[in-house]
């Protein structure tokens, strides 16, 4: 529902969120302490339509598992998937896949890329993009069936959680290095703003 909407923050609405279950805890004679931090990587909304820098037009094509029958008010199996495409301009069309088309269950989404951007066709490309931008989304990405993003945001895990071993993991993949950390600080504050720092 939200393909059509520039922007739509899922940070935003993530964050609001969270806000009313903090102040429904706290009315139940709760703790109220939520971690912001460990769900909010991957959910800024303007990611989608940075396709449109690189590409001419986008497609998505999608396949519910179920639909809602409004005249029966039960959940039924999905049948016809559906197309939407764009270009990038103000505009788009939502239509059925066309039946030669196969999608399963899900969604996909095919940029057609501009002329002069051919280097995203490469798979090795991509690789470096999605471990540069994407390595701590907390749910696990694929490309070519092998996963990409294979380190975890240690800084938003309690202290206690996170053994020595993974703080050097850590260290040696964000400064590029073959040495051992001196030492490490790992910072949590919460007043007057939530903080989680990890510092070597």
């Amino acid at each position: 529902t939200n393909l059509g909407t520039i922007a739509k923050s899922g940070s935003k609405a993530f964050v609001q969120e969270l806000t009313r279950k903090a102040s429904s805890t706290h009315d139940d004679q709760g703790s109220g302490e939520l971690d912001m931090s460990k769900g909010i990587i991957g959910r800024f909304g303007v990611g989608f339509y940075s396709a449109f820098m690189v590409g001419d037009s986008v497609e998505v094509r999608s396949k519910s598992a179920v639909v809602h029958n409004h005249k029966t008010n039960h959940q039924e199996s999905s049948s016809t998937p559906q197309h939407w495409v764009s270009q990038g301009v103000g505009s788009f069309d939502i239509s059925d896949l066309h039946a030669d088309v196969r999608q399963d269950r899900g969604s996909s989404i095919v940029i057609h890329l501009k002329d002069e951007y051919p280097q995203y066709a490469d798979e090795k490309t991509i690789e470096s993009i999605l471990k540069k931008y994407s390595n701590f989304v907390n749910f696990p990405i694929f490309l070519n069936g092998n996963r990409v993003n294979t380190m975890e945001a240690i800084w938003a895990k309690d202290a206690k959680e996170v053994d020595e071993d993974t703080y050097s993991s850590f260290y040696k993949y964000i400064a590029n290095a073959y040495d051992e950390p001196l030492d490490v600080l790992h910072y949590k504050a919460d007043a007057p703003i939530d903080i989680k720092a990890l510092f070597y």
